[in-house]
């Protein structure tokens, strides 16, 4: 989806604010996928620090939702804020599976939903 387009339809501050969060989770999800790849031990340290990141995109990215389903709030664009909606509804489905997934942990989940996570991201 074109950035100018999400712009438009989301208002400047929400776009750089999705844009950013996206960028942070690459970050996150490459040192996810590190622990998966290397069979790493997942640690209270690692399990604390990664809780903490993914709780704040969750935070900045959930009440965009919110306006996105408000018709009143955006006026036009329906095919592209539904794909965008799609897109930031499956975001926080991955991040809500990460973080269940890791306590207890359950790495079949916690592979999944990081996995499908940094797909969802490499797409953006």
């Amino acid at each position: 989806m074109d950035k100018l387009l999400i712009t438009k339809i989301m208002g400047k501050k929400d776009a750089v604010d999705l844009d950013d969060s996206v960028y942070n989770l690459r970050d996150v999800c490459d040192e996810l996928r590190n622990i998966i790849i290397l069979n790493l031990p997942i640690d209270d340290e690692f399990k604390v620090r990664n809780k903490r990141r993914l709780k704040a995109i969750y935070d900045i990215v959930k009440p965009m939702t919110d306006k996105l389903k408000d018709d009143s709030y955006i006026q036009g664009y329906t095919n592209s804020k539904k794909y965008l909606l799609k897109y930031i509804e499956d975001m926080i489905a991955y991040i809500e599976g990460i973080l269940s997934a890791m306590e207890p942990l359950d790495f079949k989940n916690f592979t999944y939903y990081t996995n499908m996570l940094m797909d969802l991201v490499l797409v953006y």
